[in-house]
């Protein structure tokens, strides 16, 4: 193990926390200086960065017309990658001043990674990256149904049964969506907005992040490089570069695409979570449904003479579309909000809870997707998450006023 940084995951807690402590000092004043642009995307309002609009609802970039394919990849032909159409443009021209910057002899030559940008890794479906996500959720969740000896023997026992467990695990297991989205297990590389710039490189190795990156001799000029092309660093994954929507070449780049701000970038480009999902989320519970139901269900009654009788029962078998017309749109809704709120506001009251799903289901004069557009404004506002009544009458009056798309914040503070 290196005395100083992380080499894998094998560290005790305290080594670890240690360690890192050092990593990030050494990454912050590496040679002598503090750069603005290398920024910590795991704390604060970073974590959230590319993946949620000004009100902070998740959104989703999945709009092929919106991206376009880098032409400085590592194998172009054989893998090609994708970016933000904008992002791409000024990621090439990097590249390009970077080539030039070598050949007159500015910068070293003899890099692994930081002499000739290449792009290793790029823009990642969100849908196909959650529908990975949800085969590991799914055999999880059917994993505490066994053990927990629960047997649903249709929907209405199913949807109580994984109701209990949720309520539990949500705060770190995301079902939904949009709950992916903010969550963790979700990359940034879903944004469209960031490329990785090397490979064979362990995210948990500090010690290589130092000699590879840290220690290179064009580690300076790679940072005032992409400081000046409107680039961030990921100070925990140093060769993860993230446009700054904020900065003047995104904005004056994305122009051209017809985005005049970041607000424009956001609405114009991405697609809410929540439309995406709630369309296929009767189907999603029902693949669950199928996953934790077992072929037969063993039951023991006792008789009057004392005899033990085994009866065997085989649970129920649906389509997406027989559970939407057995159960109703409403009852779908208020499961949905149930598991958002979970995900959202782990901490409130049943009774606040209960409260806000049926003020919100209320709304009968909005359709579905204008119902869930107002929920998902209201649960991702970070104002008063406790069961209060406070926090209820704001979130009344937040729906009626409906005016979360204002810009009063930058785009950086609003992630």
């Amino acid at each position: 193990m290196s005395e100083f940084y992380i080499q894998d995951n094998r560290e005790s807690t305290k080594n670890a926390f240690n360690k890192k402590i050092i990593y990030k000092d050494a990454v912050n004043n590496a040679n002598g200086r503090n750069h603005n642009n290398v920024v910590n995307f795991n704390f604060g309002e970073k974590v959230l960065y590319g993946r949620i609009k000004r009100n902070g609802t998740p959104i989703c970039m999945i709009e092929r017309q919106n991206l376009r394919p880098i032409k400085n990849s590592a194998d172009p032909t054989k893998n090609p990658l994708f970016a933000m159409h904008f992002v791409v443009d000024v990621f090439d021209e990097m590249c390009l001043q970077y080539e030039k910057c070598v050949q007159s002899g500015q910068i070293r030559a003899d890099s692994e990674f930081l002499s000739n940008l290449k792009a290793y890794k790029a823009y990642a479906n969100p849908i196909e990256a959650y529908n990975s996500y949800r085969q590991y959720y799914d055999n999880r969740l059917a994993g505490l149904f066994k053990k927990n000896n629960y047997t649903p023997e249709n929907f209405s026992e199913f949807a109580e049964s994984i109701d209990n467990i949720l309520k539990f695990v949500s705060r770190e297991v995301r079902f939904t969506l949009p709950g992916f989205v903010k969550s963790r297990n979700n990359s940034i590389l879903t944004s469209a907005i960031a490329i990785e710039v090397a490979n064979k490189v362990k995210y948990s190795n500090d010690d290589d992040k130092i000699s590879k990156f840290i220690m290179d001799p064009n580690w300076e000029f790679f940072v005032q490089t992409c400081d000046s092309y409107g680039f961030m660093i990921d100070l925990n994954i140093p060769w993860r570069i993230v446009a700054d929507l904020d900065s003047k070449i995104m904005k004056s780049r994305s122009a051209q695409f017809g985005a005049t701000n970041v607000t424009s970038m956001l609405n114009d480009y991405y697609n809410t979570a929540h439309s995406s999902h709630f369309i296929n989320f009767v189907s999603d519970l029902l693949g669950l449904y199928n996953s934790v139901k077992t072929k037969k269900i063993q039951k023991y009654y006792t008789c009057e003479d004392g005899s033990t009788k085994t009866v065997y029962s085989e649970p129920r078998n649906y389509t997406a579309l027989g559970l939407l017309e057995e159960y109703g749109t409403d009852y779908f809704l208020k499961l949905y909000a149930t598991l958002r709120i979970y995900e959202e506001i782990p901490n409130v009251s049943e009774a606040a809870r209960n409260r806000l799903i049926g003020e919100i289901l209320g709304y009968s004069k909005l359709d579905v997707a204008g119902i869930i557009e107002n929920f998902e404004i209201l649960i991702n506002k970070e104002f008063d998450k406790v069961g209060s009544f406070s926090y209820i009458s704001k979130s009344k009056k937040a729906v009626e006023k409906s005016d979360f798309e204002s810009g009063e914040t930058s785009a950086i503070s609003s992630y």
